[in-house]
């Protein structure tokens, strides 16, 4: 009885064996792949470090371009046209006249002004709701849209003061 239990023991050891050894060789050979071959290609350390100098320049451009477009933003100009959400508190002297382009808002807060006017039309009072002709006395803190860029703004019968959005040009 003991003799066949050794020797069951030792069959049951040796088909254990060769079955791990026919898995393991064909797990082995399923995921190694050939050198210089396309799933494992052989390179040279030149051939790494160039690619990581290209690597690290092109990052280098991006980050300076990044930084200097971060540099720049903020940075407008009164009467610039990229600040289209920006309001800017602009004083104007007697007889002077600031000129809108399209789609400019002004705010008139202080002093006296006249509308001047295009052969198109008026300027829009959002505020009122109506048109203010050519020579219109323009009312204080009421909102005006410049639908184009046809000479149409205000002129200063007083010192004013105006709020305006957009972009504009100051005229003596």
């Amino acid at each position: 009885m003991r003799r066949i239990s050794i020797q069951l023991a030792i069959a049951f050891t040796a088909v254990a064996l060769i079955a791990g050894l026919w898995m393991g060789h064909g797990y082995a050979a399923g995921s190694a792949a050939a050198p210089g071959s396309d799933l494992d290609p052989l390179v040279t350390k030149s051939y790494v470090d160039d690619a990581i100098t290209q690597l690290s320049d092109g990052i280098d451009d991006v980050v300076v371009q990044l930084t200097n477009k971060i540099d720049t933003m903020g940075k407008t100009e009164p009467g610039d046209a990229t600040e289209a959400s920006i309001l800017h508190v602009v004083s104007v002297p007697p007889g002077g006249r600031l000129i809108a382009y399209e789609g400019t808002e002004f705010i008139l807060r202080s002093g006296n002004a006249v509308a001047i006017g295009s052969a198109a039309g008026g300027i829009p009072d959002l505020t009122a709701g109506r048109d203010l002709a050519n020579n219109t006395a323009i009312p204080a803190n009421h909102l005006l849209l410049f639908p184009r860029s046809d000479q149409r703004g205000v002129k200063a019968s007083t010192a004013i003061i105006v709020m305006v959005r957009g972009k504009y040009s100051i005229e003596p």
